[in-house]
């Protein structure tokens, strides 16, 4: 079974000239393992390929939980949600900001 690999963006226009930095929160992006497997939440690898501007950062979300050993009540997630947030540079009329990333995991069979 394959894996995944999510890139997440945002973008800002420049810092306006009085100043005020602008910021922004890219759209979500996500995949869910298909049935019968999960994704390993602890073996995700996070790279930054893009960072520019005075804020960068990401979010992420793990949704539908599965029970991976019947009755012992260890659970990993079916779905990974992700987005990039970047704020515009410090300073008048400075530039933009720009975030993108890598995420990159694989899918892991359940018994």
């Amino acid at each position: 079974m394959s894996g995944f690999d999510l890139r997440p963006k945002a973008e800002t226009e420049a810092t306006l000239p009085d100043g005020r930095r602008r910021a922004n929160w890219g759209d979500w992006q996500s995949v869910t393992a298909p049935q019968g497997y999960v994704i390993n939440k602890d073996k995700i690898n996070v790279s930054a390929i893009v960072e520019r501007g005075s804020e960068n950062t990401y979010e992420k979300v793990f949704e539908d939980w599965v029970e991976i050993i019947p009755g012992t009540g260890i659970e990993l997630p079916r779905t990974f949600k992700v987005r990039a947030f970047a704020r515009s540079s410090r300073g008048h009329s400075a530039g933009g900001g720009a975030s993108e990333y890598s995420f990159t995991g694989d899918f892991v069979k359940i018994q």
